[in-house]
């Protein structure tokens, strides 16, 4: 959990795992498992999933959603 996105749109700030962490990270561990890390719900783990995939649809991230 040493990288942290943080963005600067307004509003609360946005912190999310880097692609390169998420992917290491969903690689070994379960979306519930991740959510507990960060402390958001799993809901919230799938989103930042499916952000990703969408700013780099070759990203190799497993398809489903554990």
């Amino acid at each position: 959990m040493d990288s942290i996105i943080t963005t600067k749109q307004g509003g609360r700030p946005t912190k999310r795992p880097t692609v390169d962490e998420m992917c290491r990270l969903y690689s070994k561990h379960t979306a519930s498992e991740i959510a507990r890390m960060y402390s958001v719900t799993t809901a919230t783990v799938r989103g930042w999933i499916a952000y990703y995939r969408r700013l780099q649809p070759a990203l190799e991230v497993d398809t489903d959603v554990r």
